[in-house]
């Protein structure tokens, strides 16, 4: 017992020492072996994840990568996955690629403004040219549901006298094209008169926006944009004064259609 006291455990010097020496070095080399052989084909091991994360591992269903391929598929393809199975998924967004010149006029093919350049993606709704409109580019919303609407650009004035008031409004119509819902916005346009009228005092131009929830029943409706103006104006095109948008909120289409209490009272 007293001669094992004075063995130390750390020398290997021994011939019996030796021997523990050497299993131990076999030992600790094995294990090594063992976790760089778990880890020597890791590069292989996380292409073929990343490949059956993109939907084209060759793997058999039924096997474990078979199982993380079939989830991995899923994953990369959640967020449109959800959205389609909710039936919550539309937006677009587009801008006029000219200016638009309109006079006092009451025909609603020459008020319709053309938002016909598209920005980034879309998903559930459709540029197109309507017949009904003498081939004027407007939106198609391609399900059922509330859709948040937005418009805007900007009005310049010209030589001609008249009013300053312009006006932007969003129509959306059914798939017949008989209309189903109006949000009007407008705006004044004051251009300097050299102080006769100090209330007019401006550059005769302005931009004006408008924006709307609706509740559409049916697929197929469609939006466009009607500009009025009491005096000849150009209205601006182009990514920094124009832009239409539309996003889908919800597929239920309760509380629909509009109201109106008439025209308020004269003051007084």
């Amino acid at each position: 017992m007293h001669g094992l006291q004075n063995v130390d455990p750390y020398d290997f010097s021994g011939g019996r020492n030796r021997e523990i020496r050497d299993k131990a070095e076999g030992a600790r080399g094995n294990l090594v072996t063992r976790l760089l052989d778990g880890f020597f084909n890791i590069g292989q091991l996380l292409d073929n994840i990343a490949t059956a994360f993109f939907g084209s591992g060759p793997f058999d269903p039924n096997s474990p990568m078979g199982r993380i391929q079939t989830r991995g598929v899923l994953i990369n393809n959640m967020q449109k996955t959800t959205q389609k199975l909710e039936g919550i998924i539309g937006y677009g967004s587009w801008v006029a690629s000219q200016n638009k010149y309109i006079g006092i006029i009451n025909n609603a093919t020459e008020r319709v403004m053309e938002f016909d350049t598209q920005q980034g993606p879309t998903e559930g709704v459709e540029l197109f040219a309507d017949s009904k409109f003498g081939n004027r580019k407007m939106v198609r919303l391609k399900s059922r549901g509330l859709w948040e609407i937005k418009a805007q650009t900007k009005g310049r004035r010209t030589g001609y006298t008249g009013l300053d008031k312009i006006y932007l409004d969003i129509v959306v119509r059914d798939p017949q094209g008989s209309e189903f819902y109006r949000r009007a916005a407008d705006a004044v346009a004051h251009k300097d008169d050299g102080g006769a009228l100090p209330n007019r005092v401006g550059d005769g131009e302005v931009c004006i926006k408008g924006d709307l929830f609706v509740v559409v029943p049916d697929p197929d409706f469609t939006v466009h944009v009607e500009l009025f103006t009491d005096r000849w104006r150009w209205f601006y095109g182009g990514s920094v004064w124009s832009g239409l948008s539309v996003l889908k909120h919800s597929s239920e289409v309760e509380n629909e259609g509009t109201v109106d209490p008439g025209t308020p009272p004269v003051a007084g």
